[in-house]
């Protein structure tokens, strides 16, 4: 398996990443993974109002990231629970 795209994690992003139980981890990493792969993977949805943000799904929680195709990198700058990931964008 090759990656086409490289992800990197904002601090915040990791410090909730890793107040997460185990199954939650390993959900998250498998959507993580998925987005090497395609950056706009089905489900994904672009946030309104906003220049290259996305959204994508795992559950009760949203990954929150921006996409530059030239570097071929993801940057997730939040993870969290759906209701409180968009406060302060």
């Amino acid at each position: 398996m090759s990656f086409k795209f490289e992800i990197f994690l904002s601090n915040k992003s990791k410090k909730f990443y890793e107040s997460l139980s185990q199954s939650d981890k390993s959900r998250i990493k498998e959507k993580l993974l998925l987005l090497t792969q395609d950056p706009f993977p089905f489900g994904y949805k672009k946030l309104k109002g906003r220049e290259n943000l996305f959204r994508i799904r795992v559950g009760g929680y949203r990954i929150l990231y921006t996409v530059d195709i030239q570097k071929k990198t993801i940057l997730i700058f939040r993870i969290g629970r759906r209701e409180s990931v968009y406060q302060g964008l």
